[in-house]
C-alpha cells in the first residue's frame, strides 16, 4: 500500500512540474509576442511622426521590414510623397499629364487602404487623391473647350476684317444678321471659357486666360452696340449687304505670359500656346502644399 501511494505521489508531482513548465513557457511566449508587438507599434509611431513632419524617406526606412496593412499603406504613401516632392519643380515648367495620372492611380490605391492609417495621414491621402484627380479632370476639360476658345479669339480681328478691302479696293460687304450670328456664337464660347475659369483652383494666376475673357466680353458688347446703331440709324435691314465707312484698324497691346514671352490676342496660335502653359502651371501649383523643401 505504501509503495502504491509513493508511486502515485511521484506521478502527481511529475504532472505538476509539467504543467508549471508549460505555463512558464506560455508566459514567456506571450511576453515575447507582447514585446514584439510593442516594438512594432513603437516603430510605426516613430515612422508616423516622421511622415507627419515631412521626413518621408526616414519614415519609409523605419517601415522597411514591417508588413502589416497599415505599415504597407504608410510606406506607399511616403514613397508617393517622395515622388511628388522630387518631380514638382520640373512639373512647373514641363507639365507631364501622364505622370499626374500615374500619381493619381497610386494615391487612389492608397486611399482605398487609408482606413488602417492614423486619421491625420488618412485625411492627407484622401485630399491628395482628390487633388490629383481634379488636376487630371481640368486638364482634359481644357481640350474640350480649346476649339471654342480658339474660335472666340477671332473676335479680336473682327473689326479689322470689316475694313478689309475687296478686289475693287472697297471695304468688304457684310450683313448685320451675319455679324449677330457670329456674336451669338462668340458669346456661347465666352460662357464656356468663363465657366472653365471659375473651375480653376488658381483662376487669378492664369492671367492670359482671364485677360482673354475680359477683352472678348468687351468686344462682344462693342460690336453688338455697333450693329444696333447701324440698323437704327441707316435704315437698312438685317439681311441687307452693307460696308463699313472709311478706314479702320484696331490693335491690342502685347501682354506678358508667365514664361516672360510677349503675346497678343490678335495672334491666337502663340497666345493660346502660352495660355495653356499658364493653365498647366496653375494646376501644378495646387500641389505646392505637398512639396517639402
Amino acid at each position: 500500500m505504501n509503495t502504491e501511494m509513493t508511486v502515485q505521489n511521484k506521478k502527481d508531482g511529475g504532472r505538476r512540474k509539467l504543467v508549471i513548465a508549460v505555463c512558464a513557457a506560455a508566459v514567456i511566449l506571450i511576453s515575447c509576442i507582447a514585446l514584439f508587438l510593442a516594438k512594432d507599434s513603437l516603430v510605426f509611431l516613430s515612422a508616423q511622426k516622421k511622415a507627419e513632419n515631412g521626413n518621408f524617406a526616414s519614415a519609409a526606412s523605419l517601415l522597411e521590414k514591417q508588413d502589416s496593412e497599415k505599415a504597407l499603406a504608410l510606406k506607399d504613401y511616403c514613397a508617393l510623397r517622395e515622388e511628388i516632392n522630387s518631380g514638382y519643380p520640373a512639373m512647373l515648367t514641363d507639365f507631364d499629364i501622364d505622370k499626374i495620372r500615374e500619381w493619381n492611380a497610386k494615391a487612389s490605391d492608397i486611399a482605398s487602404r487609408a482606413g488602417s492609417l492614423p486619421s491625420g495621414i488618412g485625411a492627407s491621402v484622401y485630399a491628395l487623391s482628390e487633388k490629383l484627380g481634379n488636376i487630371s479632370s481640368l486638364y482634359d476639360e481644357y481640350f474640350e473647350i480649346r476649339y471654342d476658345l480658339l474660335d472666340l479669339m477671332d473676335i479680336f480681328n473682327e473689326v479689322n476684317s470689316l475694313y478689309t478691302k475687296d478686289a475693287d479696293g472697297k471695304n468688304r460687304t457684310f450683313t448685320i444678321a451675319e455679324e449677330r450670328a457670329k456674336l451669338r456664337r462668340w458669346q456661347e464660347e465666352l460662357s464656356k471659357t468663363q465657366n472653365y475659369i471659375y473651375k480653376l483652383p488658381s483662376e487669378d494666376k492664369v492671367y492670359l486666360l482671364n485677360y482673354l475673357a475680359k477683352e472678348a466680353d468687351a468686344e462682344i458688347a462693342e460690336l453688338s452696340r455697333a450693329m444696333d446703331k447701324l440698323i437704327a440709324n441707316s435704315g437698312v435691314t438685317e439681311t441687307d449687304e452693307v460696308r463699313a465707312n472709311g478706314e479702320g484698324h484696331k490693335v491690342f497691346p502685347s501682354v506678358e505670359s508667365t514664361s516672360g514671352a510677349n503675346v497678343t490676342l490678335m495672334d491666337k496660335v502663340p497666345y493660346e500656346e502660352h495660355l495653356f502653359t499658364g493653365v498647366c502651371r496653375a494646376l501644378t501649383e495646387t500641389l505646392a502644399e505637398y512639396y517639402v523643401i
